[in-house]
């Protein structure tokens, strides 16, 4: 309730309403006023905003905190990269063109047989006598995209498991890091390497197989005319299940004692190691293969 008011004040009272969007009740019993509030009953909720109002709450286009459907924030549409490779993407997967064929199937595979020997008790025998780098080693010498690159194959060599060397009789299942080569009684040697990391299209320089001559019972002093025959051998043996019947568990050579292939070169006592200053006394042979390696690179 307000003060009785006078004519003027009224009149004022009245004027200042209207403008202010008010609406001024008069009692009819004392000629008091009653000013009420501009929110009407619709609005209610003094202070809190309407369905109109924007505060606090985004509209139905607003960006404020969730992404409308045209948004790239955090996930991706249906043409992005994000996180995820296309069809054309190469993350993690090589195409089918690779690499220049590293990993194609390369192998250096062959086996000794002595055709010519000098006596009843000559035979050869490559040993590496404990010593892990008188194992039996090939090295190959090849270029590629204009570079010259050396890649060596011994077994236990940086820990690989890529090269192996046994010799095996009618009576012994094999002595692996050796070769005794031998007419009478029989004995013949194998040597094989994985070289499937030369790229198919690299040309190769040379390949070398060095061999270590037993230094107690090599070569024969006397052996001038001793000749080992080197073929390529054509299964894959393995060294572990080995025998004179069989080149792996349950697989039996076509003939006993080692499935001899093309020849490759023989290794003459007198030529190849004696004129050359290899014998027991100066052990550490090696012997020529690049012709053999190139064929096989060319064929693979």
């Amino acid at each position: 309730m307000l003060p009785r008011l006078t004519m003027m004040q009224l009149l004022l009272l009245l004027l200042l309403g209207s403008a202010c969007g008010g609406t001024i009740y008069i009692d009819g019993g004392d000629g008091s006023v009653d000013a009420e509030s501009p929110f009407d009953a619709g609005d209610a909720d003094a202070g809190s905003p309407d369905s109109g109002s924007d505060a606090d709450l985004p509209d139905s286009g607003s960006d404020a905190g969730l992404p409308d459907s045209d948004s790239d924030a955090d996930s991706p549409d249906s043409g992005s990269d994000a996180g995820l490779p296309d069809a054309e993407s190469d993350a993690g997967l090589t195409d089918s063109g690779g690499d220049a064929g590293v990993g194609d199937p390369l192998e250096f595979n062959i086996i000794f047989r002595q055709s010519v020997q000098a006596c009843s008790s000559c035979g050869i025998w490559f040993d590496w006598q404990d010593v892990d780098s008188q194992k039996a080693r090939l090295v190959v010498e090849y270029q590629h995209e204009g570079q010259t690159h050396t890649a060596e194959y011994q077994h236990g060599l940086d820990g690989m498991d890529n090269a192996h060397s046994i010799f095996f009789s009618p009576s012994s299942t094999g002595h692996k890091h050796a070769m005794l080569v031998k007419q009478a009684p029989l004995h013949n040697g194998l040597f094989r390497a994985d070289i499937s990391d030369i790229p198919t299209d690299a040309s190769i320089v040379s390949a070398t197989l060095h061999l270590h001559i037993h230094t107690d019972e090599g070569l024969a002093y006397s052996d001038l005319s001793s000749v080992l025959d080197v073929h390529a051998c054509d299964k894959a043996w393995d060294w572990d299940q080995l025998t004179w019947s069989n080149y792996d568990s349950g697989m039996a050579w076509d003939q006993s004692g080692g499935d001899f292939g093309q020849l490759i070169r023989q290794i003459r006592a007198k030529e190849d190691m004696r004129d050359r200053g290899f014998s027991k006394a100066s052990p550490n042979a090696y012997f020529d293969f690049t012709a053999h390696v190139q064929e096989l690179q060319a064929e693979r």
